[in-house]
């Protein structure tokens, strides 16, 4: 049986409020306003609301995974989770 990952929330990948990420389409820089939240011109957005919101292509379904459209020093917020979780099962295995 496949598990299912649990929702991103950003302190999974070291991230907190204040820090500054970027939607990688359109180059917009963001501060994380909460666990999983953004704030971008005096607004409040869930990852996957923001994307659904700019992304300049939209897909068929509408739905995102947002995490996977943003990047934290140039590296994409999916591939630092997964390197993350990669070292945490490594030390579990200990």
């Amino acid at each position: 049986m496949i598990s299912r990952k649990k929702p991103f929330k950003f302190e999974m990948v070291n991230l907190s409020i204040g820090d500054r990420i970027v939607f990688d389409p359109l180059g917009i820089e963001v501060s994380i306003s909460g666990p999983n939240t953004v704030e971008y011109q005096g607004k409040n957005w869930a990852l996957s609301t923001f994307v659904k919101e700019f992304i300049p292509k939209r897909n068929a379904s509408g739905n995102y995974q947002g995490p996977l459209y943003f990047s934290y020093q140039g590296r994409n917020l999916v591939d630092i989770r997964n390197e993350m979780d990669k070292l945490r099962e490594d030390k579990e295995d200990w």
